[in-house]
């Protein structure tokens, strides 16, 4: 089994779930920062500054009651449930979220058995150790989520707007 095509593979499944996620919360109509609609939940009115146009969302909820989507916020990130498929992933810098890690990636890979080789999580971790070495993805070092990994080709784009 070719590990570098089939991490590969799976990384880009992964990446087009979350970016469904976010998708299905821009249609709840958050247009800036997710992460702070939900935190805003928790602030009380008079402590929160800043641009308020955005609605408040809660900590749970459901994204897509035609599809069964739920979600759950948690630090700086949300896990989402696509039916018997979870995502579970974090907010980058600036709002990114085409970031990934191996415990992320090893609980997306148990939900599909074509990745199933993936569901042990220090495989994910030599395999993504390895896209390192090679300069396939690299770590934004001192950010909010500078655990995460990015393309080093998309590193500088700004997909958080999508």
């Amino acid at each position: 089994m070719n590990h570098d095509a089939s991490i590969l593979a799976l990384i880009q499944k992964y990446q087009a779930h979350v970016a469904d996620a976010v998708s299905l919360f821009r249609q709840m109509g958050i247009k800036g920062n997710i992460l702070r609609a939900w935190r805003r939940s928790a602030i009380p009115t008079w402590a929160d500054e800043g641009d308020n146009s955005d609605p408040i969302i809660p900590q749970r909820g459901l994204l897509s009651d035609a599809r069964s989507i739920r979600y759950s916020f948690h630090g700086i990130g949300c896990s989402v449930e696509y039916g018997s498929v979870v995502v579970d992933f974090d907010f980058g810098p600036n709002g990114r979220f085409d970031g990934f890690d191996a415990w992320c990636l090893h609980l997306f890979a148990e939900s599909f058995p074509e990745f199933s080789a993936f569901a042990d999580i220090d495989l994910v971790r030599t395999c993504l150790s390895d896209l390192a070495e090679s300069g396939t993805i690299a770590k934004i070092e001192g950010v909010v989520g500078s655990h995460l990994y990015y393309f080093i080709d998309g590193m500088s784009a700004d997909i958080s707007r999508t």
